[in-house]
């Protein structure tokens, strides 16, 4: 009797026993699942992103990403990639951050400039392609897939050595174009970014461009900018200038086409840019964009 009841008390505890480690092991598989889940839901700070659980592999023990059966989800605005643990997960932008190249495929924009066999450089990857030239007195041009394209050459700009220009990353800068005058063409997703930087008051005050207009394309005014259009729509835009000086003042500016057209003037403030205590360098920014972007 003593036996068979010490045995039935061993039996029992050992029964609770396990019932507690199944309590404690059903505890640890929810805080698990809860931490994995939080894994997956969780964003870093930076570019809004979205994580979507891949599709789960059948039958594999591999450690790296599964391929996804079907092609990953792309667009001019967003870029969808897979984590090392197998989730997918979309960046998005404000800006274009993919194109379309010749075969309908989705591939990363690049600005960075490559050189050309003719002195100059291009952007080295995207559906608007921008030409700058080794210096100002040719022209920067913009095409799109083969249509007709946009040229813009500064009246007046210098063409010796000592104004060709230098390139860093998707930026090419020219000093000396015009008096006390540099100019800088940074290729953007959207066409071309172009600063010029006064540094002095003998700086002009009026610049003009000389517009090159591919078939079927005529120059517009548009509210303070000016707008490319084609037959249907409007193919490209410069912008309304901006003009601030090194404290931060800003001043005015504003654009003339002439009658034809043809040629494109940008006139600041010869008041407020000779004033007292102007504070040089001088920017002013005219960027031309490109709407044809697939």
């Amino acid at each position: 009797m003593h036996k068979s009841t010490t045995h039935a008390r061993s039996v029992g505890r050992t029964g609770r026993t396990l019932g507690h480690l199944r309590s404690w092991a059903l505890a640890l598989v929810c805080v698990s699942t809860i931490a994995v889940t939080v894994g997956i839901a969780s964003v870093p700070s930076g570019p809004a992103t979205a994580a979507i659980p891949a599709s789960p592999s059948s039958g594999t023990t591999s450690t790296s990403p599964v391929a996804p059966s079907v092609p990953l989800p792309q667009s001019a605005y967003a870029t969808t990639t897979i984590a090392p643990n197998g989730i997918h997960k979309t960046a998005f932008s404000t800006t274009p951050v993919n194109y379309k190249d010749s075969s309908g495929k989705w591939e990363a924009i690049n600005s960075g400039l490559t050189a050309t066999s003719s002195g100059g450089w291009h952007n080295t990857a995207n559906s608007v392609s921008l030409q700058l030239p080794s210096d100002l007195s040719s022209p920067v041009s913009l095409s799109n897939g083969g249509a007709s394209g946009i040229a813009f050459t500064l009246v007046g700009a210098n063409h010796a050595s000592a104004n060709a220009g230098t390139v860093s990353g998707s930026t090419a800068t020219y000093p000396g174009v015009l008096a006390d005058t540099s100019v800088s063409d940074q290729a953007v997703p959207s066409g071309v970014k172009e600063t010029l930087s006064l540094s002095a008051p003998g700086a002009p005050s009026t610049f003009t461009w000389n517009l090159g207009l591919g078939s079927g394309l005529s120059a517009v005014a548009a509210g303070a900018g000016i707008d490319i259009k084609g037959s249907t729509a409007t193919v490209a835009e410069v912008a309304a200038p901006t003009v601030t000086d090194a404290s931060g003042a800003v001043g005015s500016a504003s654009y003339a086409l002439n009658a034809g057209g043809t040629s494109l003037t940008l006139t600041l403030d010869p008041t407020w840019l000779g004033a007292p205590g102007r504070a040089f360098p001088v920017t002013v920014d005219p960027t031309i964009s490109y709407f044809s972007l697939n």
